[in-house]
């Protein structure tokens, strides 16, 4: 997704590096993931239509200000980023399972739409981008199912080509795609950022 969205001139609404992840919807409906070692994980985020609440301290106009970590491990309160964002899920990984803390709000976690959970989920975002795209260019392209897995098996590995395959002909900045889906291969904090 994030080549995609790269190639297409839409880099900041997804990106990341092998330890962390980012991806909003334009619209204000954002998520990431911070992968903090070999067994431990957060995954956080906002939906401003469906969370009924935010993390306290977090911000957030209308909605209800809670502890969202309420009996949850020290490290998933060390580990957010305090940006001023409002946040209104937050699950963290540990010990093989994921896990969140117990309230009765919406928090918006499944509205966020986050591509990223299933390939058919993912393959319809792209299809949904590069369709957009390729109207706005006059060229009606479509990717082919086989080339769309193709680019979704290849992950941080995609090609030029693979990308190119999907986009169609003409359709956006193919090297800046690949090198955005090559940052899921460093570490975040390493000298190639």
């Amino acid at each position: 997704m994030s080549a995609v969205k790269t190639a297409l001139g839409y880099g900041d609404s997804c990106n990341g590096s092998q330890n962390h992840m980012y991806h909003d919807d334009g619209g204000g409906n954002w998520v990431a993931m911070d992968v903090l070692d070999d067994q431990r994980a957060l995954l956080y985020g906002h939906d401003h239509e469906a969370s009924e609440n935010v993390l306290s301290g977090t911000g957030g106009d209308l909605d209800v200000e809670m502890n969202l970590l309420a009996k949850t491990p020290d490290w998933w309160n060390a580990g957010l980023p305090r940006e001023g964002v409002p946040i209104g899920f937050v699950f963290g990984f540990e010990g093989g399972s994921w896990a969140r803390a117990e309230y009765d709000h919406a928090d918006g976690f499944l509205s966020v739409g986050f591509p990223m959970k299933s390939d058919e989920a993912l393959a319809e975002e792209i299809v949904d981008w590069i369709g957009d795209a390729s109207r706005r260019s006059g060229t009606r392209h479509i990717p082919a199912p086989a080339d769309l897995m193709a680019a979704i098996s290849e992950g941080a590995n995609i090609t030029v080509e693979v990308l190119g395959a999907i986009c169609g002909p003409g359709i956006g900045d193919l090297e800046a795609g690949v090198a955005a889906a090559r940052n899921f291969l460093e570490p975040k904090n390493s000298s190639a950022d």
